[in-house]
């Protein structure tokens, strides 16, 4: 274990064997759940699309004027 995830743990008063507040041993996604394009380029909202998971949302704070 690292020590900033024993830190976390000894906050939260869970132990290293683990825990119902902490799992270690979870079974990694595919993709991001939430994916936030806040630039306004089309490449870095391609990259959301490349990355969001299954069921995931790309939240839009800007767009690309750049093109007619």
């Amino acid at each position: 274990m690292n020590s900033l995830l024993d830190e976390i743990m000894k906050a939260m008063k869970a132990d290293s064997e683990g825990s119902d507040a902490v799992s270690t041993n979870q079974t990694p996604k595919p993709g991001v759940d939430v994916a936030i394009e806040c630039v306004g380029v089309l490449q870095t909202f391609d990259t959301c699309q490349k990355i969001i998971a299954p069921g995931g949302r790309i939240e839009v704070r800007s767009v690309d004027h750049s093109s007619p």
